[in-house]
């Protein structure tokens, strides 16, 4: 049966800050498959609990309902919503492949 795990972050958690918590959790926790906002005070990551894939991560702020960016060499995991330094964006997360 494949579990969950949501790890709550501070919205005031820079682009790089969220990105260092997104690829240090996946190499523990297991692979990221959802970011959201929560009730104003958190974003929330969640991980499938699952092994880990050991990768590199990079973060893109994005317009909301825009195309995200190909990366070169990574693969888009996710677009959500968070919080970044207290403010509301939009971001791909993308996972070296």
């Amino acid at each position: 049966m494949n579990t969950t795990s949501i790890i709550p972050v501070d919205i005031n958690i820079s682009l790089e800050g969220l990105r260092q918590i997104v690829e240090d959790k996946e190499t523990t926790g297991g692979p990221l498959i959802a970011i959201s906002p929560y009730a104003r005070q958190n974003t929330w990551i969640t991980y499938a609990n699952d092994t880990p894939p050991r990768k590199t991560i990079q973060v893109k702020e994005i317009t909301a309902g825009s195309t995200p960016p190909t990366v070169d060499n990574h693969q888009l995991i996710c677009i959500g919503d968070c919080f970044i330094n207290g403010k509301a964006q939009c971001v791909a997360i993308y996972r070296s492949s």
